[in-house]
């Protein structure tokens, strides 16, 4: 049994070396033309005693940068209290409608190895998460981390589970094949949190692009 199981797994690491790639989920400067463009985007603002949508002081909007390149400028302001908070800003339902164009979703993908944020940080220690959804409309928060830096920089969240969740699926690659529609991973938003002991006020970070390496789900 422990034979086949050191095959099984030898045989996973050559299946993903060979089928994984890396591609953009969404590039923020080819939004602009499109239904997508951050201007149709919303914002919630939750915190321990209340929450608001589309608050006026927190938002994402596109700028310019370094003369003429497009990212998403994101800004929100927290309460003046002593509390936790977070703030939720959702793309609208139209990025699940094209795939692998940097809109916000790409067809067949199978498990994911890391993700990576191109951010500019500006030395602020709250957490950023991303929203993601998969084909059967299953909803994953994935937290990235603190963005406590100064300047451009690409952090990644790597899977810790990558290599036990390649293994599952290929004991269960019939099944999946027969079961499922062609695998899809979406774009739906992000989270920035807060905790009590952080500093209330405005927040604000630029972020130019996000992109998955993944194994392919089907060959």
């Amino acid at each position: 049994m422990k034979y086949r199981y050191l095959i099984l797994l030898l045989l996973s690491f050559i299946i993903v070396n060979a089928y994984s790639n890396e591609k953009v989920l969404i590039d923020f400067s080819a939004l602009t033309d499109s239904s997508l463009a951050l201007s149709n985007w919303r914002s919630v603002l939750v915190s321990a005693d209340h929450s608001q949508e589309n608050p006026p002081d927190s938002y994402i909007k596109e700028i310019k940068v370094e003369g003429e390149l497009s990212v998403a400028e994101l800004r929100v302001t927290f309460p003046q209290v002593n509390n936790t908070a977070l703030a939720v800003i959702l793309a609208p339902p139209d990025i699940i409608e094209e795939a692998d164009k940097g809109l916000g979703k790409l067809n067949n993908v199978g498990v994911i190895k890391s993700i990576s944020i191109n951010i500019k940080g500006n030395n602020y220690s709250n957490n950023i998460g991303i929203i993601l959804m998969d084909v059967n409309g299953h909803k994953q928060i994935i937290s990235m981390g603190d963005i406590n830096f100064e300047g451009w920089k690409t952090i990644t969240w790597s899977n810790p589970d990558y290599i036990k969740q390649i293994i599952t699926r290929e004991k269960n690659w019939g099944t999946e094949l027969e079961n499922q529609k062609l695998p899809f991973i979406a774009f739906v938003g992000f989270i920035i949190y807060k905790d009590t002991n952080q500093q209330s006020g405005e927040f604000t970070t630029y972020i130019k692009d996000i992109s998955i390496n993944f194994n392919v789900a089907r060959l």
